[in-house]
């Protein structure tokens, strides 16, 4: 079993290579196999490079290569440092599940020989809490947390379903605090910190270059949101990107966040979707309707939004000068709410660029959305995926998809059950909508909609040709995406 693991992981490096460098890939296993032990591997390697067929079996070994730590045992194994070294090198992610103290052993025996690596992922579900802090889990411990150090490009760090308390957690803080730690991103979802978790905070004002923090499935008590809102308040914090997708927040912590968004200008990014903010979302609206909050994308996906949170956003899109993007995915949408926030769309005043709807809304409800795409010279990207929009509002959509002063680059209604009708008689009037596109900073230029993609079959209709109306660079071609149809629109 170790040898065939031995061939499989030597040979892994040949897909990452160009065949300018096969030769001296051969020569350096050669070298590195060089004992008696390894005489029958080092035969199988050479056949191999030898042989016509790699590329049909370059398909069914790399699947061998999903499990990292399966690799980290027979490296362990082979104890041939420089080889290890060497390995190692070709590897700029890896993710780790650490179950029990042998998997711990042979990761902190890889780990120790990556100096490459931009992204690291580890999940700790061994119980580590009784063991002796002076015992040689936590030697091995610390030489996987050491690696924040010594990889001087890992820029990534994630953690997921853990559990981090004593000497493991003190030891994690330590290396993320350590002035060679440069990281950019951090993400720590369904991860449980001990009550005193003010260490872990510390992080964030020690850390100049982390930009993104990721939080998103670990419960946060209401006193690790006062040392995060804290933390977030120092002036040596930088982070612009800050996601707590089900975190089980409060009113409270709503309240916390509110002054976070009133004083920052560096939080740009905010995502608190998966939490139930019927009572809080207000408090967070208030503030984002002052002219100095930074804010630029935010997250209310699956948030329970009732009637007056609607009314709460549409005075934001009318205040908030800054917010580009806003995602409602999963909050009800209809009737009156509905027709609220396409009154604040069709306002000179509001400058949101992205807006993620899918919210239930049926063909009824696109009449209001239709109507806003003529008169909102601002919003690039409406994507109504999973609604009930039927035939009636695909219609509708394309009748202001034609309207000469319509300038949306994205539209997107992926998965929106269809009906018994003919869609693809609507299809052609979708393709041909008149457009003229303006340099965008914040989307891709050109225009790309994505058209109707159902579970259920393809909707198929005639390819369009490419045309190029007048007064404009934009062409437009009906492109294949898997059993629906994506309409390309893009630069001529």
């Amino acid at each position: 079993m170790c040898l065939t693991w031995t061939c499989c992981f030597v040979l892994f490096p040949l897909f990452c290579l160009t065949p300018g460098h096969a030769k001296t890939y051969q020569a350096h296993i050669k070298e590195k196999f060089s004992n008696l032990w390894f005489q029958e591997a080092r035969t199988r390697i050479h056949e191999y490079l030898d042989q016509e067929n790699a590329r049909k079996e370059q398909e069914s070994l790399q699947r061998l290569f999903v499990d990292f730590l399966a690799l980290c045992y027979c490296l362990y194994e082979m104890r041939n440092e420089d080889f290890v070294q060497w390995a190692m090198d070709f590897f700029q992610a890896v993710k780790l599940s650490i179950i029990d103290d042998a998997d711990l052993v042979v990761s902190a025996y890889c780990l120790k020989h990556c100096s490459g690596l931009r992204t690291l992922w580890v999940s700790a579900l061994h119980d580590f809490e009784e063991e002796d802090e002076e015992g040689s889990t936590a030697i091995h411990w610390n030489q996987v947390c050491s690696a924040l150090i010594t990889n001087e490009n890992l820029r990534e760090f994630r953690m997921s379903d853990s559990s981090l308390h004593g000497f493991t957690f003190v030891t994690l803080c330590d290396q993320l605090k350590h002035p060679r730690c440069r990281l950019q991103k951090l993400h720590l979802n369904n991860v449980s910190f001990p009550r005193g978790s003010r260490l872990f905070f510390e992080v964030l004002t020690h850390s100049p270059h982390l930009k993104c923090l990721n939080l998103s499935g670990t419960k946060l008590s209401r006193n690790a949101v006062k040392l995060l809102c804290e933390a977030l308040n120092n002036p040596t914090c930088n982070i612009e990107e800050l996601l707590l997708a089900r975190c089980w927040l409060s009113v409270e912590d709503c309240s916390a966040f509110s002054q976070i968004l009133r004083s920052s200008r560096k939080l740009l990014n905010l995502n608190v979707s998966r939490n139930y903010l019927v009572p809080g979302a207000p408090l967070l609206c208030k503030v984002l309707c002052k002219p100095d909050c930074a804010l630029r994308v935010l997250d209310l996906g699956h948030c329970y939004l009732d009637q007056h949170c609607w009314t709460n956003l549409y005075e934001v899109l009318l205040c908030n000068k800054s917010l580009i993007h806003l995602d409602l995915t999963s909050n009800i949408l209809k009737d009156k709410k509905l027709k609220l926030l396409c009154e604040a769309l069709k306002e000179p005043g509001c400058h949101l660029r992205s807006l993620i709807l899918k919210c239930l809304i049926t063909a009824a409800g696109c009449r209001e959305l239709a109507s806003v795409l003529p008169v909102n010279p601002n919003l690039r990207n409406l994507q109504l995926g999973y609604n009930d929009i039927e035939d009636t509002g695909v219609k509708l959509l394309c009748e202001g998809l034609t309207h000469p002063s319509c300038r949306l680059e994205i539209l997107g209604w992926v998965s929106c059950p269809q009906s018994h009708g003919s869609n693809q008689r609507l299809l052609p009037g979708y393709l041909f909508c008149p457009h003229q596109q303006q340099n965008s900073e914040d989307f891709e230029s050109g225009w790309k909609c994505l058209g109707p993609q159902w579970d259920g079959g393809a909707l198929r209709g005639p390819e369009a040709p490419r045309v190029h109306p007048a007064g404009s660079q934009v062409s437009r071609q009906l492109l294949p995406w898997g059993k629906g149809l994506v309409l390309g629109l893009r630069k001529g």
